[in-house]
Formats: C-alpha cells, sequence, structure tokens
C-alpha cells in the first residue's frame, strides 16, 4: 500500500512559503468617515474638529441713514446770497429737475463711454445754499464745470449764484469760555476776528466755515463751533487746544443732534420737561397755576378742583 504522507509535503513547508506576517498592521480607516465628511463640510461638527484657524469676518460699516450723507460724492453744492430766494425755487422740485435736465441735454461725461448728464432732484442744505443730487452713475465732478447752466435753469437771479462746490466732510470742534468783549466798549468779536486769533495758533488750519458763535454770548464769555476740512485740524485743536485773546482754552469734539424738545412748562431748552422746577401753567389761561384751579370771573369755565369746592 502506497504511504498517504507521501502526497502532502511536511507542515513545515507550507509555513515556509506562506509571507511572514508584519510586526504592527497598519490601521484602515473605514471609507465611510471620509465621505460623510466630505459631505457635511459646512457642518458645526465638522467646523469644530477642522484644525485651520477661524477668523470672524471683516466688520461692513453700516450706511447711514442720512440720505444726504449717502450722496455725499454726487451732490454739488450752489452757493447763493438769498436762502429765502433758492428755497422757492427748490419748493417745486419737479419743475426745477426738468429744467436742470432739459439744460444739460447736450453734454456728456469724459469717460469711455461717455453718459449722459442729468439729476434726479434738488434740495437745501442747513445754511440754505442749493443741491443737486447727480443721476445714479455721476459724481458731482462731473456736473461741478456746468454749474453755472444749472443755476441759471432754475435759480431766479434774486438768489444770487455765487459759484459751486463739491460736498467734503466737516469736521468740528467746539470752544467755551471764549471772551466776547476783548477790551472795555469794544463789539463781539466777528468771525474774521476769531479766525485771525486762531490762525495764530502755528498751524495752518484748512477752514470749511468761518467760526460761529453758538447762541447768544452772555455773562462775558460764549461757545464757538469750529469746522475743518481736514482730520488732522480737529486732531490738533482736540489734543493741544487753542489760544484766544491771550487765554489758553480747550476744545471737544461737536457732536450734531436732533432738535432739542422744549420744557413743556416753561418751554426752555436748557432742561427737559422731568427736570424743570418750575410751576406747570394752566391750560386755560397760562397763568402759574394748576389747571385745576382755574376759576374765570369772566365766563362759566371753572377747573375740576373749583367745582369740588363750589360744589357744582
Amino acid at each position: 500500500m502506497f504511504p498517504l504522507h507521501a502526497l502532502f509535503p511536511p507542515v513545515s513547508c507550507l509555513l515556509f512559503l506562506s509571507p511572514p506576517p508584519t510586526a504592527t498592521p497598519a490601521p484602515v480607516a473605514p471609507t465611510t468617515t471620509l465621505l460623510r465628511a466630505n459631505a457635511h463640510k459646512d457642518s458645526y461638527a465638522a467646523r469644530a474638529a477642522s484644525t485651520t484657524p477661524r477668523h470672524p469676518p471683516p466688520a461692513q460699516p453700516s450706511p447711514s441713514g442720512t440720505l444726504l450723507v449717502r450722496n455725499r460724492l454726487a451732490r454739488p453744492i450752489l452757493r447763493v446770497t438769498s436762502p429765502a430766494a433758492a428755497r422757492l425755487a427748490v419748493a417745486d422740485s419737479v419743475r426745477a429737475r426738468d429744467a436742470i435736465n432739459t439744460s444739460l441735454a447736450g453734454p456728456s461725461t469724459s469717460w469711455t463711454p461717455p453718459l449722459p448728464l442729468g439729476v434726479r432732484g434738488v434740495g437745501l442744505t442747513c445754511s440754505g445754499n442749493a443741491v443737486v443730487f447727480a443721476t445714479f452713475g455721476l459724481f458731482a465732478s462731473d456736473l461741478e464745470p456746468y454749474s453755472a447752466r444749472i443755476a441759471s435753469a432754475f435759480l431766479p437771479e434774486s438768489a444770487g449764484y455765487a459759484g459751486a462746490s463739491q460736498d467734503s466732510a466737516w469736521f468740528k470742534a467746539i470752544i467755551t469760555s471764549v471772551p466776547t468783549c476783548v477790551a472795555p466798549g469794544q463789539p463781539l468779536p466777528t468771525a474774521q476776528h476769531l479766525q485771525a486769533e486762531l490762525d495764530g495758533n502755528a498751524h495752518a488750519f484748512s477752514w470749511a466755515a468761518p467760526p460761529t458763535w453758538l447762541g447768544e454770548p452772555k455773562d462775558g464769555s460764549g461757545s464757538v463751533l469750529l469746522a475743518f476740512r481736514r482730520m488732522e485740524d480737529l486732531d490738533f485743536v482736540l489734543e493741544r487746544g487753542v489760544f484766544m485773546f491771550g487765554r489758553p482754552l480747550r476744545a471737544r469734539r461737536f457732536h450734531e443732534s436732533t432738535r432739542p424738545r422744549p420744557c413743556s412748562n416753561c418751554c426752555s431748552l436748557e432742561h427737559s420737561t422731568r427736570a424743570c422746577t418750575s410751576q406747570p401753567p394752566c391750560a386755560i389761561c397760562a397763568q402759574p397755576h394748576l389747571t385745576s384751579s382755574h376759576r374765570c370771573t369772566q365766563c362759566s369755565v371753572v377747573g375740576e378742583r373749583e367745582r369740588e369746592i363750589l360744589d357744582i
């Protein structure tokens, strides 16, 4: 009989033919995790596990709520000597807009391709000067060469057109405790006198408007408003102060606010109604007593408190 062990090789030969096992087998990551992460890169878990640095988006400046500020680059200012006449011309805004666009029908911009000139509307500044708003895509510099034609199209001669200028930002400061009487018997210093005093501070100011007294100067001193065209001028007066009429004075930034509400008791602009210490006037006769205590000797109007006293 043929032996069976002759048909098979020894066990040691089989182990020799197989590849030797590795010491530490490399782990194989499941492919489902990669697919899931790639499919949801914008998920919260993916952003939290990411090693890339996260930077917040840059803050975008919020648009101003004032229409005149948003259209600053597109509004040339037409200076006039009679604000009352300019106000009447601007009141009929439709006629003024159509008249200006008719006068600008021929010329165009120097761009490539050129754009037709035109305006969207008209308005007034706080000082009474006329303002025109250029159409979308145009700037004040495009309309400034034709400012005389624009002014003659809708402004009457009585308005006294005195030239045009581009709108620009003003940097304002306020100085308090300015002497109102430089020498005994002299009148209140004029804007030219104030500007000459400020120009003597060894700094070349770029004035946007002459210095202006705020309110009615009282008690020998008052406040003066300064308006500059450059931020450097504002920084100079805020950091170093100014000398006026031989006195060192401090300046602070001027913040524009809405129109103040007068006190409903005494009509004063110096305080609010809640802080008023005056007696509320009568709503019937405006005398210094309560409305409920009003009693008229010529008619039958009687307040509620007097009704209780008289039992009527």
